[in-house]
């Protein structure tokens, strides 16, 4: 066993070294903290500017003229009809594609149609059916937790003509539409529905391998770093053993391990916590 010589104020050499690759760790697990708080924060933001969003289009869409105007462009309806935009009465976006949520670091990917359903009834020029629409959110960077992607939907009314095309149409209770005869043909629906047509749903990214600061990885390149210079100042080889024992000998080092661990415990439950679904 390797054997040290207490300096004039009582430390070995060795445990010097060590204490320095212990506040590389503690370093390097207050960084992660203090990324957890930022990522926290804006993860909060998310959840607060995205839920504002999507009511606001599905407020937008509510407004007369707003879903006709949308999709009569989109020609016959089916299930899985891409919408590119949401249009205003001028004719240009309200909400498109690709665009930014304002205050979040999400994107508006994907809008698209499913559960399309048509109460064909003969002799009728006009048809009654429903839909849903379907709105995707995606995660543009790794600033804030939550999912990767963000899935909401919304119903819309309808009136159609016999080759499917819009004639009227608005979100769920917001178009009146008479009830018709109780005999239903030629009823068009497909195997694409998703299982809850209002719900939301989402799918975690699996960041974290590329995130932590204070992986095991990290720690154990401090420690070696540690071994190098203690054995290049002592000229002698040094061992994980006589590592352990210089810290199980020193009080200050066994309280700044304790801290270590406190402190990555402390980032494991906010990841956790801030990486739950909203």
């Amino acid at each position: 066993m390797l054997k040290f010589t207490k300096n004039e104020n009582g430390f070995t050499l060795m445990e010097i070294v060590i204490a320095a690759g212990l506040l590389g760790f503690l370093a390097l697990a207050f960084m992660k903290y203090q990324q957890n708080q930022i990522k926290s924060t804006k993860t909060n933001i998310n959840k607060t500017e995205l839920n504002n969003y999507f009511q606001g289009m599905k407020a937008y869409m509510g407004k007369p003229g707003t879903c006709k105007r949308t999709f009569e462009k989109l020609g016959r309806l089916e299930n899985r009809l891409i919408v590119e935009k949401i249009l205003r009465p001028d004719g240009e976006a309200k909400y498109s594609l690709e665009e930014k949520v304002a205050a979040t670091n999400y994107i508006l990917s994907s809008m698209y149609i499913s559960d399309l359903f048509v109460n064909k009834i003969e002799d009728r020029e006009l048809h009654r059916g429903e839909a849903v629409l379907n709105v995707e959110l995606t995660r543009i960077n790794n600033t804030s937790y939550g999912a990767k992607k963000l899935n909401k939907s919304f119903e819309i009314d309808m009136y159609v003509d016999n080759e499917n095309k819009i004639s009227d149409c608005g979100v769920l209770g917001g178009l009146y539409l008479p009830l018709g005869p109780s005999v239903i043909s030629n009823t068009e629906t497909t195997n694409e529905s998703q299982d809850d047509s209002s719900s939301e749903s989402v799918s975690s990214a699996d960041d974290s391998s590329s995130e932590s600061l204070s992986s095991k990885d990290d720690m154990d390149k401090v420690f070696q770093r540690s071994i190098q210079e203690a054995s290049q100042k002592t000229g002698q080889q040094i061992s994980q053993e006589d590592i352990k024992k210089a810290v199980q000998d020193s009080p200050e080092l066994q309280k700044a391990m304790e801290s270590l661990k406190v402190l990555q415990e402390s980032n494991k439950k906010m990841e956790a916590l801030m990486n739950e679904e909203f």
